[in-house]
């Protein structure tokens, strides 16, 4: 493995580049730019290759973006010389603001593997960034670890390692016990982190994750597999199980100590079109199909119930009933760490606020 230091510099230089020469490298489906994945990208039935489920033609989500209206992409970074995610290539500077787990950082500081959610404008037919928000998946010590499944526990939440996840980590893949990490990636029907990408942080830094909430009793919860306590009198109002939530605070031992709750880090109310890399379930409340938890439509085609449980974008808008209408499915760029579990979860519809 490259040593982690390359890592950082070569993101810095890419970043730098900017709209030069590195801009005009496509984004199409695989991995490129900064890191050392674990493996070469397997080719297991579940990556690219297939062709896209319904269309809005032009060039995904651009084309539905009249100049100067608000779109989100909320995915996996796989390119670098502007970002791609889910295909799409979207121009950044490093004057772009950008944040990661609620804290300010700079747009050098993103990574191949990072998950990001991006508010995007066309511009000229291309998109340009906004504002950039790095979403992880969870952030702490590790509690548990099977170096033969490439699999490890953080704060109790199981984490994946794929084929093409990205490893920002000296000596094994797996960390050890104890050992502070960062996981990026999404999480599959079956609860488990797929992770895209692993690297280590400092133990002072906020523990964290961000996942669906499976069990609320009073001020305790499990988000995900995580054990959460809320202070007294701060369990965030109206949340419901199957909500998605990323919680940051303090790690006891045996629960994160919650200090701060974000409901829906991944929300795409109120924006013009949207594109959402996830994994495509059955809602186990109903006939429809869900992305992560979330119901979807599907405007002008059938449900690719053929898909289910695959890594897949889908590009649409949020309706007002907080469904999401989609327009277009297609295989996910980065096609590592898919568990390929058919299993239905809990579907959730979080209408748009009012105004």
């Amino acid at each position: 493995m490259q040593a982690d230091w390359r890592h950082w510099v070569a993101a810095a230089l890419l970043a730098l580049a900017g709209q030069g020469a590195m801009a005009e490298e496509p984004c199409g489906g695989g991995i490129g730019g900064t890191g050392a994945p674990l493996a070469a990208q397997a080719d297991d039935g579940k990556g690219g290759g297939s062709e896209p489920v319904g269309g809005i033609g032009g060039t995904g989500i651009v084309a539905d973006l009249a100049p100067g209206e608000a779109g989100r992409v909320i995915g996996t970074i796989v390119r670098f010389g502007s970002i791609c995610v889910n295909g799409l290539r979207i121009a950044y500077d490093l004057e772009t603001p950008t944040e990661r787990d609620g804290r300010d950082i700079t747009a050098a500081d993103l990574q191949v593997g990072q998950v990001a959610r991006v508010d995007v404008e066309s511009t000229d037919g291309r998109l340009e960034a906004r504002h950039i928000t790095l979403l992880s998946s969870v952030t702490g010590v590790v509690t548990a670890r099977d170096e033969g499944a490439r699999a490890f526990q953080v704060l109790g939440q199981p984490v994946q390692l794929g084929p093409d996840t990205w490893i920002g980590l000296s000596g094994t893949a797996v960390p050890a016990v104890g050992t502070s990490v960062r996981v990026s990636g999404l999480v599959a029907p079956d609860g488990t982190v797929a992770a895209s990408r692993l690297e280590s942080t400092v133990s002072v830094e906020p523990e964290m994750v961000m996942a669906r909430l499976t069990e609320l009793d009073g001020r305790y919860a499990a988000v995900g597999a995580v054990r959460v306590e809320f202070p007294v009198g701060k369990v965030p109002a109206g949340i419901a199980i199957g909500d998605e939530l990323a919680v940051r605070g303090r790690w006891n031992g045996e629960a994160l100590e919650a200090e701060t709750v974000v409901v829906a880090p991944r929300d795409v109310a109120g924006v013009r079109a949207a594109s959402l890399e996830g994994f495509l379930h059955a809602c186990g409340n109903g006939d429809a199909l869900g992305l992560d938890g979330h119901e979807l439509a599907f405007r002008a085609f059938a449900a690719p119930r053929a898909w289910l449980g695959r890594r897949v974008v889908v590009e649409g808008r949020q309706r007002e009933d907080g469904v999401f209408e989609a327009v277009r499915i297609l295989p996910s760029p980065f096609a590592g760490a898919s568990p390929g579990s058919t299993a239905p979860l809990r579907c959730t519809a979080r209408p748009a606020p009012a105004g």
